[in-house]
């Protein structure tokens, strides 16, 4: 199965993480922090990655799990850039918290 974060923050790096040690998943990321991304590929929390939001609409992702793991204020702007995703098979969740911290 494809799993797709957006957002290697703490909680998705962490999931990305967690996620890595089983061989079942091919674990791709998207974040715009492109530190957070070399950090990812580096330790092997993620086999590869996203240029765009958009990609995610490619036929290779058709069933794929999409985490979005982003600041609350970003999850908008991500869930509207993935408004395609909302009539296909695909699977969202969003790990983002409204607790303040």
């Amino acid at each position: 199965m494809k799993i797709i974060i957006i957002g290697l923050g703490l909680i998705g790096g962490s999931i990305a993480k967690s996620l890595s040690s089983s061989n079942n998943h091919e674990i791709l990321a998207f974040d715009i922090d492109q530190s957070s991304i070399r950090n990812a590929l580096y330790n092997k929390s993620i086999s590869g990655t996203l240029n765009a939001l958009d990609d995610i609409g490619n036929d290779e992702f058709i069933d794929s799990l999409v985490i979005i793991s982003t600041p609350p204020n970003a999850s908008i702007e991500v869930l509207q850039s993935l408004h395609f995703l909302f009539t296909s098979s695909g699977t969202i969740t969003d790990t983002t918290s409204t607790k303040n911290s």
